[in-house]
């Protein structure tokens, strides 16, 4: 009997930890697209980690993963969002976690895995808005014979089409239930682990996130995960995306290599029958994964990756992730399942310059459709650069875990428990904060620098020098509605801030928003002195750029892009066009048969949102600092950057 699910690629949105390592009691913290687990030493980060792989992967626990002075089980309960829309359970009978009744109140899946020490499998169960009789089973681990004997004291058989299905029989009975008022939905307790249940539970486990852990330092053995998971992690995507193949070879050569080895039995009989009586063929599952367990990186003289460097290794997953970022934005749907890509201590053996570029990478990737992002760090530099948003503090409290993020607790609050713990910008000689609406905003800037610098190298500062030397530091605060936290996390350092906001105008000389307007006023005040406001004239950074930077970066995509680019912009005020949205328009209808307007918010997005990234490599281009020096009043962005030196010095 097969069980398989169909579409969706499902995300997790929440992990509960009882039981397990220093989680002794009950600890829930909430995941995201991107989430960063912050905290000291030992504090509990990486067991999150681990016990997310634990579930995922089917794995069993370690006998040290049983809390010391627990009760000898461990339960890991995990929420799941963006569903399956269908499930195959029973034969080829298609039904719905919706119609099973197997969501709670708020459409999402929990499932729990218990494990028991001593006990080889661990105990599966859903926590759902059930129907609930008195003294009545919860259906879904019911045999036919008793769905069939309930079914017929409802007096509901003759109502089924199908009477050989099993989910047939329960969606009559709950509704007999419903009809005469027997049954309410209550949260309830479900197994998972025989009859159909278990076959919910093998279906759900074939669309579970694919995880993939890139732990902290350890051992050179040449079977070092650290080394490998990179290519782990791709062949586990590949043979996901190959599973039909795989399953029907797999069938096709059991079904051989068992009539063979039945010809032998057969042959033995005429010489031992009973020992041929007691041989049957057995293990005939393989694991393809391991037909690829020895595959590693080495270099031009054969020596593993596991054997060089922990940088070089670090510098292996950070191009990793970089490739995965330009697949991901090449081929959104190449994954089957939603992919969580776990870091532990992503700063570990780099040079700070690769920190950043190692976190920026893991930014982007948690910005690709179906990926999520999870890191761990005790390091307050790398926190600086993540979306307060994406942090969890993890902190000791009389002996129990006690997880903070802004859906617990103020912004502010986390921001306080973040300096308490683990400080901020040690040992810095951060001279001049440059705080800027978005990270592709800072690549700009980073590339306009060197333009600059080529053509007017005494009159600019060269930014990415000062941002790696430590004196300036970029901050992407996310929009304007931020000002009271980045205001509270700032302010301690009393370094002067260069402000620099895009003023969304979609006309010359329109009113700016009210929450820019709101967010200048917040610092014109005589406590912000040292704050250096600059509001782009044009509409956003990207008006800056020069209509030969932007063909010249995208005509290799196609030749006619100029031209139609040209044509989709002539008429227009230039300072004003939505540019991301005009070179994404222009690159879908040379790609694509489908009316931009007809595709969906999801993929426009994801497309503008691609080519703002590559659209940042344009600030480099020589025509733009060109005409940039020429601009007269609309000089703001030239004066801004000028601005940092001159705070700075």
């Amino acid at each position: 009997m097969s069980s398989c699910c169909r579409g969706g690629q499902m995300r997790i949105v929440g992990i509960e930890l009882e039981g397990f390592r220093g989680y002794l009691t009950s600890s829930y913290v909430s995941i995201d697209t991107l989430t960063v687990f912050a905290g000291k030493n030992d504090a509990g980060k990486s067991s999150i980690l681990e016990a997310m792989r634990l579930f995922l992967d089917k794995g069993k626990p370690d006998v040290s993963d049983y809390s010391v002075h627990g009760h000898g089980t461990i339960r890991i309960t995990c929420t799941f969002a963006d569903l399956p829309p269908e499930l195959v359970i029973d034969q080829t009978a298609v039904t719905t976690l919706q119609d099973e009744k197997l969501l709670d109140a708020n459409g999402h899946l929990v499932i729990s895995k218990t494990w028991t020490r001593g006990r080889a499998n661990p105990e599966i169960l859903a926590h759902a808005l059930h129907p609930v009789v008195d003294g009545g089973p919860t259906l879904i681990g019911l045999k036919h014979a008793q769905l069939k004997s309930l079914a017929s004291t409802l007096d509901v058989v003759a109502e089924l089409e199908d009477r050989r299905v099993n989910l047939n029989y329960r969606q009559a009975i709950w509704r007999a239930w419903e009809a005469k008022g027997l049954s309410s939905l209550q949260p309830t307790i479900i197994p998972l682990n025989s009859e159909d249940g278990k076959h919910v539970a093998s279906a759900l486990e074939s669309v579970f996130p694919l995880f993939h852990l890139f732990q902290a330092d350890r051992l050179g053995a040449e079977s070092d995960e650290v080394a490998q998971d990179p290519a782990k992690l791709i062949v586990k995507a590949v043979l996901d995306r190959h599973t039909a193949e795989l399953t029907k070879l797999t069938s096709d050569v059991k079904a051989e290599i068992s009539e063979l080895l039945l010809e032998v039995v057969g042959k033995l009989e005429e010489f031992a029958p009973n020992l041929a009586a007691k041989l049957i063929p057995a293990n005939l599952d393989p694991v393809w994964q391991k037909a690829f367990s020895s595959l590693q990186f080495v270099d031009e003289n054969d020596v593993p990756l596991a054997k060089r460097g922990s940088g070089t290794r670090r510098l292996v997953l950070l191009s990793f992730f970089r490739a995965e970022v330009e697949r991901g934005y090449e081929e959104t749907d190449e994954w089957r399942r939603g992919v969580i890509i776990a870091v532990e201590e992503p700063e570990t053996a780099l040079h700070p310059d690769l920190q950043r570029e190692t976190v920026s990478a893991l930014i982007e990737v948690a910005g690709l459709a179906n990926r999520q992002v999870l890191m761990t760090t005790h390091s307050s530099n790398l926190v600086r650069n993540i979306p307060i948003a994406a942090v969890r503090f993890v902190e000791e409290q009389q002996g129990k875990r006690v997880w903070s993020s802004s859906d617990t607790s103020s912004e502010r609050f986390v921001l306080q428990q973040l300096n308490k713990a683990m400080g901020t910008f040690a040992d810095h000689n951060v001279r001049c904060f440059f705080i800027v609406e978005g990270k592709n905003d800072i690549g700009g800037l980073l590339a306009l620098s060197d333009a600059l610098q080529a053509a007017r190298p005494t009159e600019y500062p060269d930014l990415r020098q000062m941002e790696t030397d430590g004196e300036l530091c970029f901050i992407p605060i996310g929009g304007c509605g931020a000002a009271a936290l980045w205001e509270s996390r700032l302010s301690p350092f009393s370094r002067p801030e260069v402000h620099l906001l895009d003023s969304d105008r979609l006309v010359e000389g329109s009113a700016l928003k009210p929450e820019i307007s709101k967010y200048l006023a917040r610092y014109n005040t005589d406590d912000h002195l040292s704050s250096h406001m600059f509001v782009l004239t044009r509409r956003e950074m990207e008006n800056y750029l020069t209509i030969e930077a932007i063909e010249d970066a995208f005509k290799g995509a196609n030749p006619m892009f100029p031209k139609l680019f040209r044509e989709a912009v002539e008429g227009h005020d230039w300072g004003y066009v939505d540019v991301p949205e005009t070179v994404a328009r222009v690159l879908h209808s040379l790609n694509s048969e489908v009316e931009w307007s007809l595709a969906s918010d999801k993929k426009r997005s994801e497309k503008e949102s691609d080519v703002k990234r590559k659209l940042v490599p344009c600030f480099g281009h020589p025509s733009v600092a060109e005409a940039l020096l020429a601009l007269g009043a609309e000089r703001d962005l030239l004066l801004a950057v000028a601005t940092v030196a001159d705070v700075a010095a």
